[in-house]
């Protein structure tokens, strides 16, 4: 299996995960752990918990992120969104998963911005596939639902500017 992880873990990704006794509980770890990494803004937490290659869907498309750039990238467009949005934190929850093999789980979640005044932004519905790899869960795809461009615009962006420098 191919991965990309960073080449000094974080304290977060360098221990292994606990054995869960659910997939439910295996997907809200690891909404967990990626929501404090997004609100820490630790881009080293967040990409151990991504296996590259990937393909990573929106209603404008799929693409295929291939290395630990293509991860940070998405995960620096992400960050610059929240503090545009001015979001405090992030509401997430799964909806539905299960097992499809020991180390897979096939998950569906929701996540919402919390906005300044305690609002929440329009739903995200997020489909994952999310693996066990070296005693650490990681997502190894996703698929978003969602009506906000700019987040739309911050999921496709590493595959724009990688097709753009190809280009050049």
């Amino acid at each position: 299996m191919n991965s990309s992880v960073p080449s000094a873990p974080t304290q977060a990704a360098s221990a292994k995960d606990p054995v869960f006794a659910s997939a439910f509980d295996v997907c809200q770890h690891l909404l967990e752990v990626t929501r404090t990494a997004y609100m820490n803004r630790d881009a080293d937490a967040f990409a151990a918990r991504f296996i590259t290659p990937q393909r990573i869907g929106t209603f404008d498309g799929d693409q295929v992120i291939t290395t630990r750039q293509d991860v940070l990238a998405i995960f620096d467009e992400i960050c610059g969104y929240l503090d545009r949005e001015r979001v405090i934190d992030m509401n997430r929850r799964t909806i539905e998963a299960e097992f499809v093999a020991p180390d897979v789980v096939q998950a569906t979640f929701v996540s919402q911005y919390v906005l300044p005044g305690y609002v929440l932004s329009n739903e995200v519905l997020t489909h994952s596939t999310q693996k066990l790899q070296d005693g650490i869960w990681r997502v190894a795809d996703s698929y978003y639902a969602t009506n906000i461009p700019a987040l739309t615009r911050a999921l496709t962006s590493a595959a724009e500017r990688k097709r753009n420098k190809s280009l050049a």
